[in-house]
C-alpha cells in the first residue's frame, strides 16, 4: 500500500508537471518583431506632401524674413519713433536737424519768415555756426551794439562777439513768445525765451547744481532788399535775464541812450 500510495504520488507529481501549467507560472506570449527605427523625418517622395503644407510653411518663413527687414528699417506697426536727442533740431520744432535748420545754415535754403530766422539763428548758436550767425546780422546792428561804428562796419568785432557767445554759454529749451508787425511791412518783433549756462564761470545753488538762466528777449529784424534776402536780426531788449547777461544789457541801453540822444540833437536841430 505505501509502494503504491508512493508510486501514485509521485505519479500525480509528474501529471503535475507534465500536465496544466500551475496558476503561479505565466504563459510566455510571442514577442512582435521590432523593424530598426528611422531618423529621417523627409518623407522619401516630396510629391506626396500635400501642397498646403508646402506654402504655409514657404509663407511662415516669407513672414518672418519680412518682420526681421520691418523691424531693421524701423517699420511696421504703431507710430513713428521719434529722432535721437543728438539729431533733434536745436530750435524746438522737434524735427531732424538735417531737415530744418541745417539748410539754412549750410546755404542751401533760406529761412521762409521771421520766426523761421529766429530758430535758425537759434540753433546756429547752440551748434557754433558762426560764419551764418554773422551772416543774419543787419548792417543797423553795428551801429547799434559799438559805439561809434557805421553800419557794417565792425565786422571783425562782431565775429568774435558771436564766437565768444558760442564758447561761453550753453542755449537751451527755447520758446517764442510773441511775433509781431513793425511800424512797416520790413519791420518785425518777435519775443523768445531760452534757458542759458554760462559754461566758464558757472554759477551754482546752494545744493551745489550748476544754475541755469532764464533770459527774455525781444528782437527786431528787418528785411532789406539792399542788404540780402531773408529777415536780418537788427537789435534787442532784454527784458528778462540771469547775471551773467548783465553785459548784454547794459550795452543795451548804451545803444539805447546813444540812439534817444541822437534823436534828440536832431529834433533841437531842426
Amino acid at each position: 500500500m505505501l509502494r503504491h500510495a508512493s508510486a501514485t504520488g509521485a505519479s500525480a507529481r509528474v501529471t503535475d508537471r507534465l500536465g496544466a501549467p500551475s496558476p503561479a507560472v505565466r504563459p510566455r506570449l510571442p514577442i512582435p518583431a521590432v523593424r530598426g527605427t528611422c531618423t529621417n523625418t523627409q518623407p522619401e517622395n516630396p510629391a506626396a506632401v500635400p501642397r498646403f503644407s508646402i506654402v504655409a510653411a514657404a509663407g511662415a518663413k516669407s513672414a518672418k524674413a519680412a518682420g526681421a527687414a520691418g523691424a531693421k528699417a524701423g517699420k511696421g506697426f504703431g507710430a513713428a519713433k521719434a529722432p535721437p536727442a543728438q539729431d533733434t533740431c536745436a530750435c524746438g520744432s522737434k524735427k531732424v536737424y538735417r531737415e530744418c535748420c541745417e539748410p539754412y545754415h549750410s546755404g542751401a535754403a533760406a529761412p521762409a519768415d521771421v520766426e523761421a530766422a529766429l530758430r535758425a539763428r537759434f540753433c546756429a548758436f547752440v551748434k557754433g555756426r558762426v560764419p551764418y550767425l554773422v551772416s543774419t546780422f543787419h548792417p543797423l546792428y553795428h551801429s547799434f551794439k559799438y559805439e561809434g561804428s557805421a553800419p557794417g562796419g565792425s565786422m571783425d568785432q562782431l565775429r568774435r562777439d558771436v564766437e565768444a557767445a558760442t564758447k561761453r554759454f550753453t542755449y537751451s529749451a527755447l520758446k517764442v513768445l510773441e511775433v509781431a508787425p513793425g511800424s512797416h511791412p520790413d519791420e518785425s518783433f518777435i519775443t523768445f525765451r531760452y534757458n542759458s549756462i554760462n559754461k566758464v564761470n558757472p554759477e551754482r545753488n546752494v545744493d551745489g547744481s550748476v544754475k541755469v538762466g532764464t533770459t527774455v528777449e525781444r528782437s527786431r529784424f528787418l528785411r532789406d532788399p539792399a542788404v540780402g534776402p531773408g529777415w536780418r536780426f537788427a537789435d534787442y531788449e532784454l527784458i528778462d535775464y540771469p547775471t551773467w547777461m548783465e553785459e548784454a544789457k547794459q550795452a543795451e541801453q548804451r545803444a539805447r541812450g546813444a540812439v534817444v540822444e541822437g534823436a534828440g540833437a536832431g529834433a533841437a536841430s531842426s
